[in-house]
């Protein structure tokens, strides 16, 4: 069984995740696309604004 935390503090007292739990990227794209299919995922979205009809607003 793994008793290592998920969460540690670094030499500036910071909360750190983990280091097996902290992913990198080898470049820009790689960080873009992840990036692009967290906004994508509907679990990642925190709420649902509904739609306006911006012409009636204005």
């Amino acid at each position: 069984m793994d008793n290592k935390k998920p969460f540690s503090y670094n030499q500036s007292k910071q909360l750190m995740p983990s280091k097996k739990d902290l992913k990198m990227f080898n470049n820009c794209l790689e960080a873009e696309q992840e990036f692009e299919t967290c906004w994508r995922n509907s679990k990642y979205t925190a709420i649902k604004v509904a739609d306006v009809d911006v012409n009636q607003v204005l």
